[in-house]
């Protein structure tokens, strides 16, 4: 699949690779990271309102291995789906195919491990990913904010829900929709006190 999306890449996009276009540049750091942060307060009040912990995970002592994995897993995600797909479909066509673009790629490599459900979750939590990354050009946050929901969704063992899976997955998008929607306004809101 990477495989795939990586020849898509070269045939839409003008392959120049660089940090910057990329969005691993220090550019906008700051408003990166606070996007980025309004994503993961979400993410876990999301996590912790609808679906309570029910307890820890047995950490043990191997706690280094799924900490490392899950920093590798957003490092190469938000790489690959938030700054070279995302720049590739966004020069190749518009912003729009760069948001919604990424993020439905985002959602349909989830399908093998988490099912038509993983494609609608990644999918929505790609959104405002997308849209941050948008408004600021960089990833850092979005790596962070990616590998703490990650190491969450890991270490939390989550009680069941009354919901059943469609509400729940229609809840997950409405919100997620809303997020990308207060970051587009915060973004406008910033941008008018510079």
């Amino acid at each position: 699949m990477y495989g795939c999306l990586f020849l898509a890449c070269v045939v839409v996009g003008r392959w120049e690779f660089s940090l910057a276009g990329v969005g691993l540049a220090c550019k906008n750091i700051r408003r990166g990271f606070f996007y980025s942060c309004v994503i993961l307060l979400t993410s876990f009040a999301f996590i912790f309102i609808v679906q309570p912990p029910e307890g820890w995970t047995d950490i043990g002592f191997a706690i280094l291995s799924p900490v490392l994995f899950y920093l590798v897993v957003a490092l190469a995600e938000e790489t690959w789906f938030r700054g070279l797909i995302f720049k590739a479909l966004y020069e190749w066509r518009c912003a729009l195919l760069g948001v919604f673009g990424s993020a439905f790629l985002f959602g349909l490599i989830h399908i093998p491990t988490h099912g038509w459900e993983g494609l609608l979750y990644s999918l929505s939590i790609g959104l405002p990913y997308a849209v941050a990354r948008l408004k600021t050009d960089n990833l850092w946050g979005l790596i962070i904010a990616h590998w703490l929901t990650n190491l969450t969704d890991s270490f939390i063992r989550l009680s069941t829900t009354s919901l059943n899976v469609v509400w729940l997955t229609i809840l997950h998008i409405v919100v997620f929709s809303g997020v990308s929607i207060l970051i587009l306004l915060l973004d406008r809101r910033l941008h008018r006190k510079e």
